[in-house]
């Protein structure tokens, strides 16, 4: 949805804060509009329930996800009607009667935050979980495409260099049948681990599939991936359930070079590069130009 439609109802839809402050302004005018010793019973019974709005409008806080000041914040705008209210009406409402109205609403506007905490606590989790790899606690495929995209975007409009690493833990199959698929599991979640400690703050480790992992590389050129990837080999990916060494066959790809409009063709170049470096012998990297 578009909050920069001219409509203001239309933004009011998209924008908590557009409902706490239209509704504010609306019980403000009926205050100034309405009398309330000139009118009939009926009126004066509908005229009575304009006084709930600011109560209606601070319990609605409590359906968005908001943060300790964002509740503050929308709050307020309601908050501040029954004061100005009790300005405009000091001299017809007794004051106390107004602070008992603004505690309850004080009171009112706590509790729909924290309501709204538990909202933003709850839906954190739930992007957390789905934008990571349960076992690894990688990337997730599905959120790496996104990032991906994103980066292959920004790569393409200014030129900048975007590189692509393709990693598969070399005989994996064996530790899950020797060992194991729990054996298995501790493999990757120590191969992850390890990726996330070696590579750079900028470089984002995607879980791709099985024993397979995608590490994207913003702002590096094919030959800095190369050099990072041997970094990797000869640095040790963690040990295997028999103490032996545990290795990756890596294939890089480059977006300036072999992807220039598609990002399919990115990786389809990384992952049969990393295929080429299975053939070669496993615990290598292969990249457009270079073998390590």
């Amino acid at each position: 949805l578009n909050i920069r439609s001219p409509t203001i109802f239309y933004r009011a839809v998209n924008n908590p804060g557009y409902l706490m402050v239209l509704p504010s302004l609306f019980y403000l005018y009926s205050l100034a509009v309405i009398d309330i010793e000139s009118a009939s019973d009926l009126e004066a019974m509908l005229a009575a329930g304009y006084a709930f709005v600011p109560f209606v409008v601070v319990s609605g806080l409590a359906i968005f996800p908001l943060t300790a000041l964002e509740g503050a914040l929308f709050a307020a705008p309601p908050i501040l009607s029954v004061v100005v209210a009790a300005a405009l009406q000091l001299e017809v409402i007794a004051w106390a009667n107004y602070l008992a109205v603004l505690w309850l609403l004080l009171i009112l506007a706590a509790v729909a935050t924290i309501a709204g905490m538990g909202q933003m606590h709850f839906m954190s989790g739930l992007v957390h979980q789905s934008a990571h790899d349960v076992l690894t606690n990688a990337f997730s495929r599905r959120y790496g495409e996104e990032l991906l995209s994103m980066h292959f975007s920004q790569a393409k409009r200014s030129g900048a260099p975007l590189s692509l690493m393709f990693l598969d833990i070399d005989n994996f199959k064996g530790i899950n049948d020797n060992y194991g698929h729990e054996a298995g599991d501790a493999v990757l979640r120590d191969m992850a681990q390890t990726l996330r400690q070696k590579l750079r703050e900028s470089d984002v480790v995607v879980r791709w599939g099985g024993e397979e992992f995608v590490v994207i590389m913003p702002q590096t050129d094919s030959a800095d991936a190369v050099t990072l990837a041997g970094r990797l080999l000869d640095g040790g990916l963690g040990t295997r359930p028999d103490g032996m060494p545990l290795t990756a066959s890596m294939g890089v790809a480059e977006h300036a070079v072999d992807a220039e409009d598609s990002i399919g063709d990115m990786v389809d170049a990384a992952d049969r590069r990393m295929y080429a470096a299975k053939r070669s012998g496993k615990n290598r990297v292969v990249a457009t130009n270079a073998e390590v």
